[in-house]
């Protein structure tokens, strides 16, 4: 099956999280895209992004993979891989009216896929010892600490 151009339409979209908050990643994410020929990636400053194919090129074919690969300071790097099924690519016409005449224009009526990504903060390794406040060189003897974030301990 050969490609063929279509009118600009974004193919992946989302929101770029941090997993533990739930709001924007600190630092702003660096994103590269890889797959068929002709991606584009945009980031906005809330952190949402989007994927599309340049009309000139080409739009993916059923089955092509995108992959996305993230870097954020301060988190761990993500790695997201959508596939595009039939049910993705499924073609409608949708009407418009070019230089006053009315036209219908091929679209993927069912993109863009939505993934989401929450990233996951870089670990932490914490060290030390616990004291008495009044006198720091006097070690508090069967102290617990106990860790607030989720995660593995």
């Amino acid at each position: 099956m050969a490609r063929d151009p279509l009118s600009r339409q974004i193919i992946i979209a989302g929101q770029i999280t941090d997993a533990i908050s739930a709001g924007r990643p600190r630092a702003l994410p660096v994103i590269a895209v890889s797959g068929p020929p002709g991606l584009l990636v945009r980031l906005a400053k809330d952190r949402t992004y989007s994927v599309s194919a340049q009309p000139d090129i080409a739009m993916p074919l059923v089955g092509d993979r995108v992959t996305l690969d993230l870097q954020v300071d301060g988190y761990q790097a993500a790695n997201v891989q959508v596939v595009l099924t039939a049910a993705d690519l499924q073609r409608s016409l949708l009407p418009v009216v070019l230089g006053g005449e009315p036209a219908e224009v091929p679209r993927y009526r069912n993109l863009p896929v939505t993934r989401n990504i929450a990233l996951l903060p870089r670990p932490v390794a914490l060290k030390g010892r616990v004291a008495d406040a009044e006198d720091p060189a006097d070690p508090l003897a069967g102290a617990t600490l106990r860790e607030t974030a989720p995660g593995p301990s």
